[in-house]
């Protein structure tokens, strides 16, 4: 990867983890998801 990407990159990341800390009281602490919810939508494998 060339430097200037990295930088590029590299500087949205940080900027997204300055935005997230500096609104992480909005934030909502638990899952919006029930228990199983998200295993459901993967699809049947069979053995």
């Amino acid at each position: 990867m060339p430097i200037s990407e990295f930088r590029k990159y590299g500087h949205e990341m940080i900027d997204f983890i300055a935005d997230y800390i500096d609104n992480v009281e909005s934030k909502p602490v638990l899952a919006k998801v029930n228990p199983g919810e998200i295993k459901e939508n993967f699809p049947k494998v069979r053995q």
